[in-house]
Parts: structure tokens; C-alpha cells; sequence
């Protein structure tokens, strides 16, 4: 249709539920004026509040984002429609510290059905940079005629690397090549994106090749991160149908375990690692094999009766060796990581039995996975100790590790990897939300900024945080989120990650000074 219509949904709420999310999914133009929710089908022909309030970001490098630079223009734009004249527009600021500054009020021209503008919001001189508030409604003779409106800005000092490549740069992260997210990842001072989960389907053998010779590649997308200057970690990894068990354990749908199925046969999968470093040979220049073959993948996966659990480790290596060779036959110089290792009792397993087998013969980067939400920047904090039953077998045996650098490729310091989605990730919002937020926000950057510490403090040459994918609305709490909020804009925790890595990118770790009982500085 054309033209306006009205459309209702009768639905029955769980009982529990804080909020319900309606999404609309298609294509084509779509136009929504206004949603409305009501529990008795009798106030559907109340009337419509007598104006309202937009707010957008104003002008800035990437205004899209709602990040503004700390030399640009701090302000956002407004716009009043419906029965405003005569009214007045209030609004106020507030920062994450509980901080809220009102603005000056302005008058809607009498007679005026639209009424635009800006607002200036550096009205907190003490603390310029950061994320703040911006709240805006209209009163007409002191009573609140229009709903709320809000929107969070954050306002951060250009990164090191703007709008340069930063290969050196310990900073990383897993994200999408959507634009937006890209320019929110390199405005956090974030140069690198390792393609696991977010990023998969990019670089992923089941996704290429899902019938033999038949290929069909995602150049686009993987040169969305090259032209805005983020640096690709990408997997060798996963395998289609026809060149795993999956007929033979009679699979009928390729979900996520599905995928990492493990080759029948490495020939095929070196074939495949050939053809994609080949294809993007000056556009990728390191890669890893497989995602955490330790576990259920290779020792207890739907196939592990195919292989052995007790050959997971040597099987690991074997493909990690003919991997490696098939990257160097096409360019010497592409780096590739292995081991794929993890702290606690069982990553010591796993990397003494990979070494065992010849791991370290066939990889130029040593990697490993930590998620931990305990203390850290402390003495012997768990980031020590999973560094120690990580890698320590390899230094063990082999002095300084061969001088390979060491990665640690996926985790946080706010979650264990649960994907219970504890942390609902509103940040800021007030209004858009129907619940009392009780996250700590505070809490939450400040742990994966000691986490982040700690890793560099233990040589670590990049780390990467899991994950700024996998939102979807302020409704759902996601997991294993970092950055960004549930509604994929800049959580308090892209601010203050923006912060560490201005200040520590370029500056190796110097040493570790106590001050007290448990207290230390870290001296880059």
C-alpha cells in the first residue's frame, strides 16, 4: 500500500518478561510513524500525545556512530513535530558519574508543526570525554506534552592509528564488516579483527566451497576491513558437507557444531587453504587454523569416533602442518598461528601434547583463549596463571619460545565465555528501557581494561576481545558482549577501552611496581 494504515497484534506477555521486542524483517521501503501498546483493546482510539521529539547526532566524521571526536562540535540535533507551538523544549546531560546538567529551554515558534535545531552538550567541563545523556521533551505550561526522547553520545581523542593501517598494534578485537562497526572498532583504537563467529562465514571452507570446485567468495566484505584500515586475523577452518562426516552421522541441518565438522581428508582442506590465501595474498597476512579444536570439536565432536580422542592432538598438528605449507608455498611471508591452546589443566595438556607432535614446526604465532571475570592486575592473577598452563610447556622446552610471538586470540575479562547473557548491556539508557538497569557498568570496562593489562604485562603481543557481534535490540540481553551495547552502539566500556589503548598503543611494558598489599602499577 501506499498510503498510511493502522495494524494491530494481539499477543500475550510472559508473566516474568521485562520488556517485548517487536521486529520487522523484509525489504523494500518500509515507513513507521508510531507503536503503541495497550492491555485493554478499548484504548486503541486514545489520542495521540500532542508532538514529539527526535534527536540525532550532529555533523561529525562518523555521525553514524554517535562517536564524536574531541575536536569536533559536542552536539546533537532536534526536531519537534505536531501540536508544539507556544510550547517549550527542555532537555538535559548526564554523564555515567550520576552527573546531570539541564539545558537552557527553548521556546517552539507559536503556530510552528516542526521546530529544529542543535543542541551543545560540553556542559561538564571537569570530564569532557566519555559517553553522556541527552534527554529532550516538550512542556506546555509545565506539564509534559510530548514523550521523552534520549540519545548517548560518546565523545573520544582521535586513536594513534586513524585512518591508518597499525599492523603492530596489540589491539584487537571480533566484529562484522558492517561500516558502522567498523568505524566504532577503529575509533576505539581496536586495528585488528580476528574472523571467528563474527566473521566466520568471510573465511570459513563450509561457506566458500559448499560444493566441490564450486566456490563463491565475500570480497566485499572482507574488504570493508581493509579500507577502513583494520588489519585481518582470518580462520582456516570449518569444512562443507560433502568433505566431512556429516552424511555419515546422518546430519540433516549444518548448524554451528556442524561446521566444524573436521576434514575427511587434509588434502581437500589443504586445497581449500591454497585457494583462499591465494585469492587474498596481499590483502591477509595472518591466519590461524581451526577455533578450539581442543574439547568437543576434536576430542569428543559428533565425529571423534572417526578419529580418536587420543589423536586429537597429533591429528591438530598434522593439519596444522599441512596448512602451513600450503601458506608458504604461496607467500613465505603470511604468518600463521598455532596451537589454539587455553589456560588451566587441560589447555597444559592439550599444548604439551601439540608440541609433542610438532606443533611448533608448523606455526609463526603461539595462540591461546582466556575468559576469566575473577580480579586481575594483581599478584599471580588468574591471567598469570592461564598464561602459565597455556604456554608454559612450550617455554619450557623450547627457550623463549623460538621467539614466536604469543596472542591471546579470544576472551574478556568480564565473563568465564558463558552465553547465559548476564550482563543486559543498556550502558546509559533511561527512557528506552522499561527496567531499573542494575548493571555496573563502571565494573564492567574497568575489568576488561585490568584484563587488558595483564596480558600485555605477561608480553603478549595482541589481544583480542570477544565479542562486538551478536546484538540484536535493548530487549535481549546478549553474550560474551565487549564495546558495544545490546543495541550495537558504544557501551561506557568503548570509552574507556578508547582511553587504554590511546594510551598504551606504541608503549611496550616496562615492569610491574607494587605499592602495597596487592596494589601495583604497570609501567609502559
Amino acid at each position: 500500500s501506499n498510503g498510511w494504515q493502522t495494524a494491530t497484534l494481539n499477543f500475550v506477555p510472559p508473566g516474568e518478561a521485562l520488556c517485548f521486542c517487536l521486529r520487522f524483517t523484509g525489504s523494500g521501503t518500509f515507513r513507521l510513524d508510531a507503536l503503541r501498546a495497550f492491555a485493554d483493546s478499548t484504548a486503541a482510539d486514545l489520542a495521540d500525545r500532542a508532538c514529539e521529539v527526535a534527536l540525532a547526532p550532529g555533523r561529525s566524521e562518523i555521525a553514524e556512530t554517535r562517536i564524536q571526536f574531541a575536536d569536533e562540535c559536542a552536539e546533537v540535533r532536534f526536531c519537534v513535530t505536531g501540536e508544539a507551538g507556544g510550547a517549550v523544549l527542555k532537555s538535559r546531560v548526564a554523564d555515567l558519574y550520576g552527573t546531570s546538567v539541564p539545558l537552557a529551554d527553548l521556546r517552539v515558534p507559536d503556530g510552528a508543526k516542526r521546530f529544529d535545531g542543535a543542541l551543545r552538550f560540553d556542559v561538564v567541563p571537569a570530564r569532557p570525554l566519555g559517553q553522556f545523556r541527552i534527554e529532550a521533551w516538550v512542556e506546555r505550561d509545565g506539564r509534559r506534552i510530548s514523550p521523552y526522547n534520549e540519545i548517548v553520545m560518546t565523545r573520544l581523542e582521535r586513536p594513534v592509528f586513524w585512518d591508518q593501517d597499525a599492523p603492530d598494534s596489540p589491539f584487537g578485537c571480533h566484529f562484522l564488516a558492517s561500516e558502522p562497526t567498523l568505524r566504532m572498532m577503529k575509533a576505539c583504537g581496536i586495528n585488528w579483527a580476528r574472523l571467528h563467529d563474527a566473521g566466520t562465514e568471510y573465511c570459513g571452507w563450509w561457506n566458500l566451497e559448499r560444493e566441490k570446485g564450486q566456490w563463491t567468495f565475500m570480497d566485499e566484505d572482507i574488504q570493508r576491513y581493509r579500507k577502513n584500515r583494520i588489519k585481518i586475523f582470518a580462520q582456516l577452518g570449518t569444512a562443507p558437507a560433502w568433505a566431512s562426516h556429516y552424511g555419515d552421522l546422518g546430519c540433516t541441518y549444518m548448524g554451528y557444531f556442524e561446521k566444524f565438522l573436521r576434514p575427511k581428508n587434509n588434502e581437500d582442506f589443504n586445497a581449500y587453504v591454497k585457494t583462499f590465501v591465494t585469492r587474498y595474498k596481499g590483502v591477509i597476512d595472518e591466519y590461524f587454523v581451526w577455533n578450539e579444536p581442543w574439547g568437543r570439536w576434536w576430542e569428543s565432536g559428533q565425529d571423534a569416533k572417526f578419529f580418536g580422542k587420543d589423536n586429537a592432538k597429533r591429528d591438530f598438528a598434522e593439519l596444522c602442518r599441512g596448512a602451513y605449507r600450503a601458506v608458504k608455498a604461496v607467500d613465505p611471508s603470511i604468518k600463521v598461528a598455532g596451537f589454539n591452546t587455553y589456560g588451566g589443566g587441560g589447555g597444559r595438556l592439550w599444548t604439551a601434547g601439540v608440541l609433542a607432535a610438532g606443533g611448533m614446526e608448523a606455526c609463526d604465532i603461539i595462540d591461546f583463549h582466556l575468559y576469566t571475570k575473577n580480579a586481575t592486575c594483581l599478584a599471580d592473577d588468574s591471567v598469570e596463571q592461564a598464561y602459565r598452563d597455556a604456554v608454559g610447556e612450550i617455554f619450557d622446552k623450547v627457550p623463549n619460545a623460538g621467539g614466536k610471538p604469543i596472542y591471546m586470540s579470544e576472551g574478556q575479562g568480564g565473563s568465564t565465555g558463558s552465553a547465559g547473557g548476564g550482563q543486559r548491556m543498556t550502558g546509559l539508557y533511561r527512557h528506552a528501557i522499561t527496567w531499573q538497569p542494575e548493571e555496573d557498568t563502571v565494573g564492567l570496562a574497568e575489568k576488561n581494561c585490568r584484563y587488558t593489562v595483564s596480558l600485555l604485562a605477561q608480553k603478549v603481543a595482541k589481544v583480542f576481545l570477544y565479542t562486538a557481534h551478536g546484538y540484536s535490540s535493548l530487549a535481549r540481553a546478549p553474550s560474551f558482549m565487549v564495546l558495544l551495547g545490546a543495541d550495537g552502539y558504544p557501551h561506557p566500556g568503548l570509552a574507556a577501552y578508547a582511553h587504554l589503548t590511546r594510551s598504551l598503543e606504541g608503549k611496550p611494558f616496562v615492569r610491574k611496581v607494587a605499592l602495597g598489599e596487592n596494589r601495583f602499577a604497570y609501567l609502559f
